[in-house]
């Protein structure tokens, strides 16, 4: 599932759901065994996991609501906690009260019986990967890459909002200089980082391991060994 959408199109949690459940379908069909890597641990939940989403099916449209009318309406069921500049967040919300649905989801109870490994390091040293993952990605040609989509950035979703891309947004239209840009693209990295962490913690029962950086094959061989023991 690498390099299946341009970085113009949306893809959603919805649109990734379908795809790993079908690539899931084909693979154990043939007698093998499924490897997802990742990432982002919402898509792989949502993959695995009874994760149902009630605007599927139908989606309502808001496009004559002013961003205040929208606030109002939400108002209306009593939410007093609103984010009130992020419009699409807004819309989902509002789509939800009007159903009169949440989101179903037994985090109990996967789909697929399946382990989660998480490869773990000190902070010092994951920060210092990450900032130089991001200079790697300026040598090898992001600059070149950004500039060539500039056109689309007014309406393509995943250049105001993936990171990576969002942070040259300044960069583009507001006089932000590239090294100011560089930094927040390292710095919103590192959060991700952080939140990723949280969320593989507390959502799955992930077994962590320290990664030896010296002699990658042994992290390697002690995870292989750990799981034949499972079988």
């Amino acid at each position: 599932m690498l390099d299946l959408k341009e970085v113009t199109e949306d893809y959603s949690v919805y649109d990734y759901q379908k795809d790993a459940r079908k690539a899931i379908k084909d693979i154990t069909s043939r007698g093998k065994r499924v490897i997802i890597v990742g990432g982002t641990g919402l898509y792989i939940k949502a993959a695995l996991y009874d994760y149902r989403f009630p605007t599927q099916e139908k989606k309502n449209n808001y496009d004559n609501y002013s961003l205040e009318e929208l606030i109002e309406k939400i108002k209306e069921y009593n939410i007093q906690e609103i984010d009130t500049h992020n419009r699409r967040r807004l819309e989902r919300l509002l789509q939800k009260l009007e159903e009169g649905k949440e989101i179903s989801f037994n985090k109990d109870e996967a789909l697929y019986p399946h382990t989660v490994i998480g490869l773990t390091t000190n902070r010092d040293k994951l920060y210092s990967i990450i900032n130089n993952r991001v200079d790697k990605m300026i040598e090898n040609g992001l600059l070149n890459e950004i500039n060539s989509l500039k056109d689309y950035y007014p309406k393509s979703r995943i250049l105001n909002s993936g990171i990576g891309y969002k942070e040259f947004n300044d960069y583009l239209f507001k006089d932000q200089s590239l090294e100011e840009t560089i930094e927040k693209v390292k710095l919103n990295s590192r959060r991700f980082a952080k939140r990723q962490y949280t969320f593989f913690k507390h959502q799955f029962p992930t077994t962590w391991y320290e990664v030896n950086y010296k002699d990658f094959n042994k992290t390697i061989d002690l995870i292989y060994n750990d799981l034949k023991k499972e079988d």
